[in-house]
């Protein structure tokens, strides 16, 4: 959606659906812009990681976080290494 174009209302509801599925979600949730570089993180990537939202925003993701973001990243609780990931890009 463009800057100055009207949300129709049922637009607007999902949205607001959407983002309390993701900040509620236990899995980390990483959104980044088509270069990599890290937009939003859920909560449960602050409590998995240690880092606060403002601390990965503007670091790229994947293979190329930088350093202190692959240190804490490790296992999940659940046995796993915390790599496992879902990609997929929206077009704006």
């Amino acid at each position: 959606v463009e800057k100055g174009t009207p949300v129709p209302r049922l637009v607007q509801q999902q949205l607001r659906i959407l983002s309390r599925a993701v900040s509620q979600c236990a899995d980390s949730v990483v959104i980044t812009d088509r270069n990599g570089r890290i937009e939003y993180v859920n909560p449960a990537f602050e409590r998995l990681t240690g880092y606060q939202s403002h601390e990965a925003r503007g670091n790229l993701a994947g293979n190329k976080r930088p350093a202190p973001v692959r240190a804490r990243a490790g296992t999940e609780g659940n046995g796993r290494h915390g790599n496992n990931q879902i990609t997929c890009g929206i077009r704006g």
